[in-house]
């Protein structure tokens, strides 16, 4: 399976585990960063191991998908749970305020809470992203995030 985003692309191998290159000025390849804002430090050049999303990180469960835009990236789990990392500016990466601890950047990916639980009967099965906003779906239901809220939406 392979993903990519702006200035970044991802591989998942037959082991499960995830892989990210490219642009990371902000966290978006989910690989960690204590890098600055150049463009000299924040390439990632070679494939490095996103951080937690391997099968054994995720209770056997694999990536399914992955996108993501300039700032951040979005991957599905095949148990229906989606993860987020980049920047969480205007809100677009749907996480409580709370789970962010530096300057609006989350470097590795973290799971997404949902405002209602996502039940197994009923899970996320696609994920989708525009420049400040995400997406995802479950089979009824749409979630939206955007401007610092995490909104159900009726399908």
């Amino acid at each position: 399976m392979i993903g990519a985003g702006h200035d970044r692309s991802f591989a998942v191998d037959d082991e499960g585990v995830v892989w990210g290159s490219g642009l990371n000025s902000m966290g978006p390849i989910g690989v960690g960063t204590n890098m600055g804002f150049s463009l000299r430090t924040a390439l990632v050049h070679t494939l490095k191991k996103v951080i937690g999303l391997n099968k054994e990180d995720l209770g056997g469960a694999e990536i399914t998908q992955i996108c993501g835009r300039e700032l951040f990236a979005l991957f599905l789990s095949s148990d229906g749970k989606v993860y987020v990392c980049g920047s969480s500016n205007d809100g677009r990466l749907g996480l409580a305020n709370g789970a962010i601890k530096n300057r609006n950047i989350v470097p590795e990916p973290v799971l997404v809470e949902f405002l209602e639980p996502v039940s197994s009967n009923n899970p996320i099965v696609h994920i989708s992203s525009g420049s400040r906003n995400s997406l995802v779906s479950e089979r009824r239901r749409v979630w939206r995030t955007t401007l610092a809220l995490l909104e159900k939406r009726i399908a």
